[in-house]
């Protein structure tokens, strides 16, 4: 097997896997910041209620693996428990 490295390969694979997470960072960190100006804008108008996040379309729904629409599932769960408060700072340490 000339020219067949499996450190470049194991190299190829990891250093793609990297650019995968930065994307997936920086999405993490857009929405965090649109979640943050939806909070925001709630403050200021506290007379209507503000929807947060994105309305995820069935399409959308489609895209995901089954463990991810468990994931949202037990998110959603969660946030709409009665009686919750969530506090969230600039450090991103969440309070209840």
């Amino acid at each position: 097997m000339a020219g067949f490295s499996l450190h470049a390969v194991g190299t190829n694979a990891i250093c793609g896997q990297n650019q995968r997470l930065k994307g997936v960072h920086q999405s993490i960190r857009n929405y965090a910041a649109m979640i943050q100006q939806q909070i925001n804008e709630d403050k200021r108008n506290s007379r209507e209620k503000t929807v947060y996040g994105i309305q995820l379309t069935e399409e959308k729904l489609n895209d995901f693996r089954d463990e991810q629409i468990g994931q949202l599932k037990e998110l959603m769960d969660e946030a709409t428990k009665p009686n919750k408060k969530i506090t969230i700072s600039k450090h991103s340490e969440h309070k209840t």
